[in-house]
């Protein structure tokens, strides 16, 4: 219904096919790069539109670093930089094979300034990866304290935590300093969350004292983009306005 009464005979209708369970959804890997003449960083979650073989939608991305590891544990990555690459994991209409993707920005001029022949710019090229739901995504959150009292390998730590309930649920994890020290919870002091700690060796006072949390992040959900890709300002040239369906639905 969508597409008769939108359909204009001076307009080409592209058709397509979809493959075997490409009409489900399902986590989906990108490899992407970004491109040099793009000057500004990529933040994760940013919304871009992808261009995946002849379906475009709508996704908010999250990036990774690329790579193998034993239990298939990936860092997170807050930025995507010019010249770097990396995964970009999304929730989205399945993907058989290495298909080739395009994704853009759009082009929002600012006040006062007349809009781009181009409604959307090209940040980054990227090819489909095998879908997985096994990829797991780690964001790492770093908790810092300072040393308030050093007596040869044991350090009393202040300022990480604020009351002792809070020790008493983080002191299986491994402590580190900055410096390249290593060390364990001892034990919790008081109820403002000073607690003492053993490490392998003397550290300095002005060094910091850290733990690592991680949590899994989860893809986000691609949604439908129906409109054109490009927009010709000129008349002369006889502008054709390609609406092509995503195939999403």
């Amino acid at each position: 219904m969508e597409l008769q009464q939108s359909y204009s005979p001076s307009r080409p209708v592209t058709l397509f096919s979809l493959l075997r369970h490409e009409n489900k959804k399902a986590p989906l890997n990108f490899d992407i790069t970004h491109k040099e003449d793009y000057e500004k960083s990529i933040k994760a979650k940013e919304e871009l539109i992808v261009q995946c073989g002849p379906r475009r939608f709508v996704i908010n991305p999250l990036f990774s670093l690329s790579g193998t590891t034993e239990n298939d544990v990936h860092k997170y990555c807050r930025f995507l930089h010019p010249g770097q690459s990396a995964i970009a994991s999304f929730t989205g209409p399945l993907t058989w094979g290495a298909v080739p993707a395009l994704f853009y920005k759009r082009v929002i001029p600012a006040e006062g300034e007349e809009g781009s022949e181009l409604p959307l710019q090209l940040v980054a090229t990227g090819t489909a990866r095998a879908p997985s739901t096994n990829r797991v995504i780690a964001k790492r959150v770093i908790l810092t304290g300072h040393p308030y009292h050093i007596h040869k390998k044991v350090v009393t730590i202040r300022y990480m935590f604020f009351n002792r309930e809070d020790v008493e649920w983080y002191k299986a994890l491994p402590l580190w300093t900055r410096r390249g020290r290593s060390g364990y919870f001892k034990e919790p002091l008081g109820t403002h969350g000073y607690f003492k700690a053993n490490f392998d060796g003397k550290i300095n006072p002005q060094d910091s004292v850290g733990v690592s949390l991680y949590k899994r992040v989860w893809p986000r959900d691609a949604r439908p983009f129906s409109g054109p890709l490009l927009e010709a300002g000129s008349a002369a040239s006889g502008a054709i306005q390609d609406e092509t369906m995503d195939g999403i639905e």
